[in-house]
């Protein structure tokens, strides 16, 4: 058994770290580099008129972690690094701390000096000291504390007076181009743990404010003294209405609210604010009121603001603004807008009141939807954010947000002439559609709709219901129920073909189980479970009964008739494939003569109505236009179903979006409920084509 190496007991590092005595003047510092931790002598100038050893580790690209008598220092190429590094990937500072040990000792990492936490106050230091250089506050503003948002950057394509606009902008006939576009957001991702037993006075903030986080002291003074009043609800109960005074246990904010640009997705500075509940109206209101103030709204011919509940938010936006003291520019219109993937989930007047393809001109072709894409570049912080002390957080906020402001930047020219290559291909194909529809348009008719456009337009931003004049009067159809009930009546007035109507109406009612039945089947035919299985065998058994039963009632109503013997196709699958890449629909059905199929085809059975028979009995005249009148309200009802399910998709697409972030369970919580909707939609498609398909009246004998 071999001896322990005494040397190694005493040394792990065999001699490579060195003792800590004075070389004459000089002494051995630890030194941070981006690859590893090095212990490296260092002389200082010992000249009469030296300067301190803090400032001469400066000069030498070397940050020291104190300012008196330095140990440790860390290169300026590793905070660099660590920087980038941090605010691209939202790597932790331990983790960081962590990699540098192992690169310098991969055997024995804890033999290397952890300089975590003075990793951390340099980086605190350094940051700040690079935005006050990078926004002049080493220079010519050395004297001047940085006030709100001067240490944040905006987008330089948005319109900016005296900064990136000619000087006659004020006279250009086309004001609308000179107009401000936000658009506000909530994200419930990037939360913050309360912390226990820390002083809140004792608490450093180096720049508070002056980036794109508020400043807290004061924003935390407007919610104290702000009530958030109850307003009832003018659209559908909304996530983010009817969440809003939900509270989280131990959690000091339960999120974000922010202002970006809506054209180029920029964070507007200083307009980021903390949650303390749900998405309140009183965080909405004085984020964007610093978000006017910070990029110079009241400069500009007006504000286009988009956010999701914009049909409720606008209803008391000023009276809000003037109870609870806000400087909001009083004399800056105001245009309240809704996203095109959000305004699906409201009402159907939101659309043409709120959505931005109805604005004309102004919002131009935009979602206003762009911040959704800023959160998932953002969502990555929330890990090392959540835990952090407050002041802490805000800063490594503040850098991520303006890394992302950085980078939009970089892009922005070459983003901007692929938006223009992709305006101009579309315009001309917007031009040729729209001459071809004006083209069957009367002059009268063409004054008229610009006459009412412009009023519209002109009265929107005070009244978004003149935006009414863009509804479309559809004629209100009648469901199959009605129809049925109508049909009904008709009998028994005549008293003629009693039970004929509901017979046909349950055969159709049966072919929508049986369109259900088959998508089931289709969704579990690799591997379905036991309990799937019994679930399958329930629904034949139901369909095989109720085939049963109209087949025996259909042989009282029609004896002539011979439906035993009658043949055709089965027209649930029949040139109604909805698949999306590989179609996983069964092979065309076969022509049967049995319309008691066995029980592992009931699906796919004959059913005896006009439109699924090769040969129509004599005498069915009457039949047929009975289900023709039935297959109409059946069509009426699955388009009605339709657009409620694709809205209820829209709505869960919004409502499950943190779930990625919250835990595999809701994750998958959240899959099943957006395909569950998915398939109805799907169903509902099926049964609108099949009674689209199945018109009998053009098969008449």
């Amino acid at each position: 058994m071999m001896k322990a190496d005494p040397m190694f007991s005493a040394d792990p590092s065999y001699g490579a770290k060195p003792l800590q005595q004075a070389l004459g003047n000089g002494k051995v510092m630890t030194i941070v580099h981006t690859n590893g931790v090095h212990h490296l002598p260092v002389y200082p100038c010992m000249c009469e008129k030296k300067i301190d050893i803090d400032i001469q580790l400066l000069h030498s690209r070397l940050y020291p972690a104190s300012s008196k008598d330095p140990s440790t220092a860390f290169t300026f190429e590793a905070l660099k690094f660590f920087h980038l590094i941090k605010v691209q990937t939202h790597l932790s500072t331990e983790n960081y701390s962590t990699l540098l040990r192992r690169l310098t000792n991969f055997i024995f990492p804890d033999e290397t000096p952890d300089r975590q936490r003075e990793l951390g106050r340099v980086w605190q230091q350094w940051n700040h000291l690079i935005n006050l250089k990078r926004y002049g506050f080493g220079h010519t503003n050395r004297d001047r504390k940085p006030g709100k948002g001067d240490l944040a950057l905006f987008c330089a394509a948005c319109p900016q007076p005296n900064e990136n606009l000619p000087d006659n902008w004020k006279d250009d006939p086309d004001s609308w181009k000179y107009r401000r576009y936000l658009v506000a957001d909530g994200n419930f991702v990037l939360n913050h743990l309360r912390s226990h037993g820390l002083n809140k006075d004792k608490t450093v903030f180096l720049a508070d404010g002056a980036g794109y986080m508020t400043q807290k002291a004061r924003y935390d003074e407007y919610v104290e003294r702000t009530n958030e009043g109850n307003e009832p609800s003018t659209c559908y109960e909304h996530r983010a209405v009817a969440d809003k005074n939900k509270a989280k246990k131990g959690y000091d904010s339960t999120g974000l609210v922010a202002i970006a640009c809506s054209r180029h997705g920029c964070f507007a500075p200083g307009s980021v604010v903390d949650m303390q509940k749900g998405e309140r109206q009183l965080n909405v209101d004085y984020a964007l009121t610093e978000a006017c103030i910070t990029t110079h709204a009241e400069s500009t011919h007006g504000l286009l603001f988009a956010y999701d509940i914009n049909c409720q938010y606008c209803v008391n936006f000023r009276r809000r603004i003037a109870d609870s003291g806000l400087q909001f520019p009083p004399d800056l219109p105001v245009t309240y807008l809704i996203g095109l993937f959000h305004v699906h989930g409201h009402k159907e007047e939101c659309l043409w009141r709120f959505a931005p393809s109805y604005l004309s001109p102004g919002a131009g072709v935009t979602s206003a939807e762009i911040i959704e894409s800023l959160w998932s570049q953002l969502n990555g912080a929330a890990n090392i954010t959540r835990t952090m002390t407050v002041s802490h957080r805000q800063e490594m906020l503040d850098a991520c947000i303006a890394d992302i402001n950085w980078r939009k930047l970089q892009g922005l020219v070459p983003f901007l002439i692929r938006q223009l290559k992709k305006a101009e291909e579309e315009r001309d194909e917007a031009q040729a559609s729209f001459e071809g529809v004006d083209e069957a348009v009367t002059p009268e008719q063409r004054d008229r709709w610009r006459e009412q456009m412009t009023t519209a337009n002109s009265r929107r931003a005070a009244d978004p219901t003149s935006m009414d004049v863009y509804n479309i009067s559809v004629k209100k159809v009648e469901p199959k129920k009605d129809v049925q009930a109508r049909l009904m009546a008709q009998e028994q007035a005549n008293n003629a073909q009693l039970g004929v109507t509901r017979w046909v109406a349950q055969a159709i009612e049966l072919q929508e189980h049986q369109i259900q039945l088959a998508d089931l089947i289709s969704c579990h035919k690799r591997s379905p479970t036991p309990s799937q299985s019994v679930e399958i065998q329930k629904k034949r058994e139901f369909i095989l009964k109720k085939l049963n039963s109209i087949m025996s009632e259909g042989e009282v109503l029609f004896p002539q008739a011979k439906l035993e013997e009658m043949s055709g196709r089965a027209p649930i699958l029949r040139e109604i494939c909805l698949c999306n890449n590989t179609c996983t629909c069964a092979d065309e059905i076969a022509v049967t003569s049995n319309p008691r199929p066995k029980p592992s085809d009931v699906e796919h059975s004959l059913l005896p109505l006009p439109s699924c028979l090769d040969t129509r009995p004599i005498g069915w005249s009457h039949i047929i236009d009975v289900e023709e009148e039935l297959r109409v309200g059946q069509a009426n009802e699955a388009l009605e179903a339709l657009r409620v399910e694709i809205a209820h998709e829209s709505y869960l697409y919004r409502a499950n979006r943190g779930a990625a972030s919250t835990g595999k369970k809701a994750k998958t919580r959240s899959y099943n409920a957006i395909g569950k909707v998915d398939r109805g939609i799907r169903n509902h498609v099926k049964s609108t084509l099949c009674s689209k398909k199945s018109n009998p009246s053009t098969q008449r004998q």
